[in-house]
């Protein structure tokens, strides 16, 4: 959401419930359904004339591969 948005509005924080089991439990949030392939950058009607995007285009594919490179 920030990439489409140029940072206006933030993706909301997903929680995990502890289940007190004593397990280390991870959770990793992503979304795995799209193109790879699948263009992202940011939407024209979030930019005002004199705004420039904060982030460069990519595809879906190689956000989601930075974000789990992230979460390491």
């Amino acid at each position: 959401m920030l990439r489409w948005t140029n940072a206006k509005y933030h993706s909301s924080l997903h929680r995990v419930m502890n289940n007190y089991s004593g397990i280390n439990r991870h959770s990793i949030v992503l979304f795995f359904n799209h193109s790879h392939d699948t263009h992202v950058e940011c939407l024209p009607s979030c930019l005002s004339s004199a705004e420039k995007p904060i982030f460069l285009p990519c595809t879906a594919g190689e956000h989601s591969a930075q974000r789990y490179k992230e979460s390491r």
